[in-house]
């Protein structure tokens, strides 16, 4: 899937759904690509996140693009309020109340509580339209749960170049969710062995 692709069909889905009419922002490995992210292929789809009570909102304003409606999603480790739509021939995957629950972790995301006040507004090129996607953290957190650690090598890397940036958004996540000490403990060695390392490379 192209990226023109996919700017269009993000532009497509700004203008249907705006910020003041349904809250959502944009996740994955969309978001990555359009902060700069060298990724191992290209995005084969949009994957947009909204808590659990915007979901019938945000489908209403979507319906003439969907291709089914909103409905809980329960695997072994996931759970959310999952619909998807057909925008510019990109699909896109609206994930209300998502949340991702492993023996000794849990994080759920909430969208407007914590993941907009912190987040990035990305300019889409050649359009007039501007979407918010997720901090960092978030996808530092969510991409370790689920064991892409070829994605938490280049988020670290893309983390540690902007830190002040990141920073606040890493801490707000950790004190809101149910993570172990472990889990606590590896995440920022990984973060300040990669600033040492860059320290060492000045």
């Amino acid at each position: 899937m192209s990226t023109h692709s996919i700017i269009k069909a993000l532009d497509s889905l700004a203008k249907a759904v705006p910020t003041d009419q349904g809250r959502w922002i944009l996740g994955g490995s969309t978001a990555l690509m359009l902060r700069g992210l060298t990724l191992a292929a290209e995005p084969r789809d949009i994957d947009i996140y909204c808590d659990e009570e915007d979901s019938q909102r945000i489908y209403e304003l979507l319906k003439n693009y969907a291709l089914d409606t909103p409905v809980i999603s329960q695997t072994a480790i996931y759970h959310s309020r999952l619909s998807h739509y057909m925008i510019e021939d990109v699909e896109v995957e609206l994930v209300g109340g998502f949340k991702i629950r492993t023996a000794s972790n849990e994080y759920c995301t909430r969208v407007k509580k914590e993941l907009l006040p912190s987040c990035d507004y990305i300019a889409l090129p050649g359009c007039s339209m501007t979407v918010p996607i997720v901090p960092l953290a978030h996808e530092l957190l969510f991409n370790w749960l689920r064991d892409r650690m070829d994605r938490v090598a280049i988020i670290i890397d893309a983390f540690n170049e902007k830190p002040y940036r990141h920073d606040a958004g890493l801490s707000l996540l950790m004190k809101s969710n149910g993570w172990s000490l472990e889990f606590q403990n590896e995440i920022y060695r990984l973060i300040h062995e990669g600033r040492a390392g860059e320290d060492c490379e000045r």
